[in-house]
């Protein structure tokens, strides 16, 4: 691997992939104030701790993530609205690195923690005030897999979350390469607030 290219934003695949494991742990989970307060570091806290978030708030974390990359010596690109979600891009070259996995792994460690702690229980408690609720949800799934399938998926017509997640992730590993929207990522656009539903 000589580049990589890391999209940095609270994924709608993280979502669907990520909720029901924490289910287990919380049932209220992602739902809840209470959990968000007892979870996120102090600088998280205090922009939830009045139970509102404000855009600018929002806004205000994710840079905040950013200048942490830019400070670890990276450069990411500007902070951009994708999927009803804000986040950037980092592009990084590893040509001329005597360890190029080690320096992958350094980077990806380094971009997670800088999301992780300052952006990321904010992200996800951004994302709670775009979810559908199950109804809603349910009435746009056939919508969701018929597009996922003209774009080169193989789901069933009744696909459950987690196999629309499983499919999504084995496409971004199959794909990771790929420069561009891919129709899938069309779908993701389309359909954002589908992939933003916790089960």
């Amino acid at each position: 691997m000589s580049t990589r290219v890391l999209r940095v934003s609270l994924a709608a695949v993280a979502l669907v992939a990520t909720a029901a494991c924490g289910a287990d742990d919380d049932p209220d989970g992602a739902n809840d104030l209470d959990w968000y307060l007892e979870n996120a570091p102090a600088n998280q806290r205090v922009l939830l701790e009045d139970g509102e978030l404000t855009y600018a708030e929002y806004e205000q974390a994710v840079i905040s993530a950013r200048d942490c990359v830019i400070e670890a010596g990276y450069e990411p690109g500007p902070i951009e609205l994708t999927q009803g979600l804000l986040g950037y891009e980092i592009e990084v070259d590893y040509t001329g690195e005597s360890d190029p996995e080690a320096a992958d792994q350094r980077f990806l460690e380094i971009t997670d923690s800088c999301w992780n702690d300052n952006t990321g229980l904010v992200s996800m408690f951004w994302a709670q005030t775009l979810v559908l609720d199950r109804d809603e949800k349910e009435a746009m799934r056939p919508e969701v897999i018929a597009c996922l399938n003209d774009a080169g998926l193989d789901l069933p017509d009744n696909a459950s979350d987690d196999q629309i997640a499983e499919a999504l992730i084995q496409d971004a590993e199959d794909n990771a390469q790929v420069v561009g929207p891919s129709p899938v990522d069309e779908c993701l656009d389309e359909f954002y607030q589908f992939f933003l539903m916790t089960p």
